[in-house]
């Protein structure tokens, strides 16, 4: 399984001796179409309005 992810900064343990950590957020997403090379087109909620050409292609899946 693959997961969309968008790091959200960096951070340290609190444990000693401290290491540093990446913080990840899971993107919410849902794949609209798979063509023949085996690549995805994905679609996920960025928080801006969708435009035409990207509402175009949500109405067909």
């Amino acid at each position: 399984m693959e997961y969309i992810i968008e790091k959200i900064g960096m951070s340290r343990t609190i444990a000693v001796p401290s290491v540093p950590v990446t913080l990840l957020r899971v993107l919410e997403a849902k794949v609209c179409s798979v063509d023949e090379n085996k690549r995805a087109l994905v679609s996920y909620v960025s928080g801006k309005k969708m435009n035409k050409a990207i509402a175009g292609q949500q109405k067909k899946v």
